[in-house]
């Protein structure tokens, strides 16, 4: 899908070398612009779904040899971090905690290398402080998009990559529970949260520093570097430091837009190294804090609460309600 804390988990949830756009080969309709840096991606399909289960004790992997300790991420000291990067989190801290909704467009492209296959999607998100997040997804045709030369990725013969549509899918954080739809076989599924991951403590999920956390907390929870500091952004390197975090990705890169401190790109790559999957995003055409906020859900065709979704009333039918565990593995009744 974390403003301040989660604006969505997945976008629930990113990068390939272009010489303009850095990550993710092939910009199609919407999105073009530019982006510093070049990060070759690996390739998968993680995509939007369920909290991860905190059905384990955080882990963390030491300095010394590797050793795991069964730690949370509190009882963590804070990474290395230069000056710089200490400064552009506390300023990402800073700015994210100033919003309180924020809209926008984004693209997602879902790379797998063992099969050397792309699906695209493109989509709207949603997000109202402290705890409510939505997403819409709908596959793209690639025929439409103008990947330009040399824009699909290349798989390890160099021959381009098959790229198809996605699934079109939904993705809803009511702030008490987390509701996925497919549109594809009419279903959705609901998955309840326990009371320690309502509110801010949503910030636990997939992408908890989509949009910002708190700068210890980060530094706590990721070994982080700053791979890229120019003038109008940032490129972070995030790599988990627990196992609830290690569990949705083994690392993440994030370019950041230094005047507002909203992302360009993230860049989830699964811990296997088979799957990566690219968010983009034009932060400076993100509704943030907008008066007529609640007004842009009508004009995509979203009607009553955008955050309180009613898919069984729209002919979708129910197939799973699974409890979210909390992290002693116990799952809530």
């Amino acid at each position: 899908m974390a403003c301040s804390q989660l604006v969505c988990w997945t976008m629930t949830g990113l990068i390939v070398a272009l010489p303009t756009i850095g990550w993710g080969q092939g910009t199609g309709a919407p999105l073009r612009r530019p982006i510093v840096g070049g990060v070759q991606p690996a390739g998968g399909d993680a995509r939007m779904a369920r909290p991860a289960p905190q059905n384990a004790a955080p882990q963390a992997a030491a300095a010394d040899g590797g050793k795991v300790l069964p730690v949370g991420w509190e009882q963590l000291r804070p990474c290395d971090a230069s000056p710089d990067l200490q400064a552009i989190l506390k300023a990402w801290e800073t700015e994210s905690g100033k919003i309180q909704t924020l809209a926008g467009m984004h693209e997602r492209y879902v790379y797998n290398i063992t099969f050397e296959t792309a699906t695209v999607a493109s989509g709207k998100f949603f997000y109202a402080a402290p705890d409510r997040g939505r997403i819409d997804l709908e596959g793209v045709d690639p025929e439409k998009l103008n990947f330009g030369p040399g824009g699909k990725k290349l798989g390890a013969g160099g021959v381009p990559y098959t790229y198809k549509a996605d699934r079109n899918e939904t993705w809803v954080c009511t702030g008490r529970e987390v509701v996925t739809a497919n549109e594809l076989d009419k279903t959705y599924q609901t998955f309840p949260l326990p009371a320690d991951m309502q509110g801010k403590n949503i910030i636990n999920g997939p992408l908890p520093f989509l949009f910002g956390m708190k700068a210890d907390e980060a530094r706590r929870r990721f070994d982080l570097k700053l791979l890229k500091d120019a003038p109008t952004q940032a490129m972070i390197l995030a790599i988990p430091r627990t196992q609830l975090d290690s569990a949705n990705f083994g690392e993440a890169t994030i370019i950041l837009d230094k005047q507002n401190y909203l992302p360009f790109a993230v860049k989830l790559v699964d811990t296997a190294r088979t799957t990566e999957t690219v968010f983009k995003f034009v932060p400076d055409k993100m509704a943030v804090n907008s008066p007529n906020f609640w007004g842009y859900f009508s004009r995509f065709g979203i009607k009553n609460d955008p955050f309180q979704p009613e898919f069984h009333k729209q002919g979708y039918r129910l197939v799973q309600q699974r409890v979210v565990e909390q992290a002693s593995g116990e799952a809530r009744k």
